[in-house]
């Protein structure tokens, strides 16, 4: 098998996990491409990001208004500034502040959709 091929396989059974995982909690294609959307506007006030950054990582003093923006979409619930900032997810310190990775505020997401 060609690493070209091998890498396709992977990629293929990486986003067929993915639908697994969003059927699973009633998200459909079309919210989770939202969330993107979503992230990357807000992202994108960090002036000095790159692309791949704005894609990756967003303000944690942005995450409330990340949320809300969500809600209309996902249906979070009702939700308090003080819940977004207790949920489960790692903070990383970088040059220019608190920032949250996407895939792991993704998955925090997901968690506690499934609570409502």
């Amino acid at each position: 098998m060609s690493k070209d091929t091998n890498s396709s396989d992977k990629r293929k059974s990486t986003v067929e996990s993915l639908m697994d995982i969003l059927a699973e909690v009633n998200i459909s294609e079309a919210k989770y491409l939202r969330f993107g959307s979503v992230w990357r506007e807000i992202a994108s006030r960090d002036k000095l990001a790159s692309c791949r950054k704005v894609d990756q990582f967003i303000f944690y003093s942005d995450l409330y208004d990340f949320v809300i923006r969500l809600d209309r979409s996902w249906k979070m619930g009702e939700t308090r500034m003080e819940d977004v900032y207790n949920w489960d997810f790692p903070v990383m310190g970088l040059t220019t502040g608190l920032k949250v990775h996407r895939m792991d505020f993704t998955l925090a997401c997901i968690r506690i959709r499934s609570i409502f």
